[in-house]
């Protein structure tokens, strides 16, 4: 349990101004804290209050939803399973036909989509606020970066087969993410100027 409890030591130590716990979405207390210190010190003139975040941030601060021994519990046991199931379902999948490898290929009018699109979203998020660029993993962006992986890096033909079979499902999360938006950051007056 001590190598656990150093190896969350480590993760911790990737970013101490972490809290334990999410900050309240809307402002409770006046001095609500958002981040510790570089170091965790948690005196008044180290911490990030979340009322000086710019607009926006408060709803994208991080936080250790779980304990950092217990990501590497589970980093180490979902990896594990996961690489183990992995090698013993890949050798009895069905390979894609070579000879149909054709049927594949993207199109040009959706590289060229796909390009601009892909392009225009890194530089959106390059230009935003700090660590805004981590969106990109989110999953309308995810599905986004595996069109561009399908139309501008070449991969075997199995390969392009698993990716395509991945689209599917990750295209379903981006529409339950449209469909039941996450608004409980946003004051009742900004969102009717949004829908104004």
């Amino acid at each position: 349990m001590n190598l656990i409890s150093t190896a969350g030591d480590i993760v911790k130590s990737i970013n101490l101004s972490l809290l334990s716990y999410k900050p309240p979405s809307i402002e409770e207390t006046g001095h609500d804290v958002c981040y510790l210190g570089i170091n965790a010190e948690n005196d008044h003139n180290s911490v990030t209050y979340c009322n000086d975040l710019p607009i926006g941030q408060r709803a994208m601060v991080g936080s250790w939803y779980l304990h950092p021994e217990r990501h590497v519990i589970e980093y180490i046991v979902y990896v594990s399973i996961s690489l183990i199931l992995i090698c013993m379902i890949l050798p009895t999948l069905s390979r894609y036909p070579k000879n149909k490898a054709d049927n594949m290929k993207i199109p040009l009018p959706m590289k060229l989509l796909t390009g601009f699109i892909y392009t225009t979203q890194l530089i959106y998020k390059l230009n935003g606020y700090p660590g805004k660029w981590t969106f990109m993993m989110m999953p309308c962006n995810a599905v986004w970066t595996m069109w561009a992986i399908l139309c501008f890096i070449p991969l075997p033909t199995q390969a392009v087969h698993i990716m395509h079979q991945l689209i599917i499902p990750y295209t379903g999360l981006a529409l339950v993410a449209l469909a039941t938006p996450d608004t409980s950051d946003l004051l009742r007056k900004s969102a009717l100027v949004l829908f104004l």
